[in-house]
């Protein structure tokens, strides 16, 4: 692979981590106003308030989940690639 092409696939590469940081945070925030609004529209005491360790678990699996299968792919095409390479 030349020296462009080279390049070319660690901006592509710098630029989908830049869209999955920008959707993570997007889906981050909403998750936690979403929270903040239940905590602060209930009564402290009352038995519907939600619990914050299932609120953190909705806000942050999903990206840690779209970033695990985005390397896992990664790793399988590039594995492909290769294959493809030497045969």
């Amino acid at each position: 692979m030349g020296r462009p092409a080279h390049a070319a696939v660690l901006e592509a590469r710098q630029s989908m981590f830049r869209v999955w940081m920008a959707i993570s945070a997007i889906w981050v925030t909403f998750w936690i106003v979403m929270a903040g609004l239940v905590v602060a529209a209930l009564a402290p005491h009352d038995t519907l308030v939600i619990d914050l360790s299932v609120c953190a678990a909705i806000a942050a699996v999903p990206p840690v989940l779209l970033l695990a299968g985005g390397a896992t792919v990664h790793l399988i095409l590039e594995a492909i690639a290769q294959r493809d390479r030497r045969g």
